[in-house]
């Protein structure tokens, strides 16, 4: 019964950051699979059809001890088998073009816990309006971020700081600007993303 409630929890945990996350209905979560005494962790790939995604595995050393990298062919579940793992603190990573979701993971003898909530990233999205006009977008649910926009000689453009926003949206008009590469620092967190744009 144990173990139907972790992962219903794990399942409502899920489903709440999917009806909160308004920006893409493709989301990845994992679970604990009850029927091999939660040693194996599921991954939902439900909605991820045709996406690439990568996962990751790092002991409490920072070791990656195990690394897959799939094309998602059809939609469904994928099973992760940790008997083998020792005991300790890991870190599952899933990743795909849209976000990195990290959880902490907990391995006593043959059980696998799952610690705490999700830490979840979006990546941030610029899509170019007309050749001079970017707009950049992120679903950045509360984490601090701070955007830097550099020319291609390195100088910096702009910067701005945001705390504690759930969305943001910023237009960059680069109408009066020379022609060049641009480039786009976001930091989310820990987390450091570069998108790059033409003029």
């Amino acid at each position: 019964m144990k173990n139907l409630t972790s992962f219903l929890l794990v399942l409502a945990l899920g489903l709440a950051f999917i009806s909160n996350a308004n920006a893409s209905d493709r989301y990845l979560f994992i679970g604990l699979d009850s029927k091999t005494n939660n040693e194996r962790i599921v991954v939902d790939l439900s909605s991820l059809d045709g996406s690439i995604v990568s996962c990751k595995i790092i002991d409490q050393n920072g070791v990656y001890v195990y690394t897959d990298n799939f094309k998602v062919q059809r939609a469904g579940l994928k099973w992760y088998n940790l008997e083998n793992l020792k005991s300790g603190s890991y870190t599952f990573i899933l990743n795909d073009e849209n976000q990195t979701i990290e959880y902490k993971v907990k391995k006593e003898r043959s059980k696998i816990s799952i610690q705490e909530s999700p830490n979840i990233t979006f990546k941030p999205i610029v899509t170019s309006v007309t050749k001079n006009i970017s707009d950049f977008h992120l679903l950045s649910l509360g984490k601090d971020v701070f955007i830097e926009l550099y020319n291609d000689q390195g100088e910096e453009l702009y910067s701005k700081e945001y705390i504690g926003e759930n969305t943001i949206s910023q237009r960059f008009n680069l109408s009066l600007s020379p022609q060049g590469e641009y480039t786009l620092k976001v930091r989310v967190g820990d987390m450091i993303y570069y998108e790059y744009f033409n003029v």
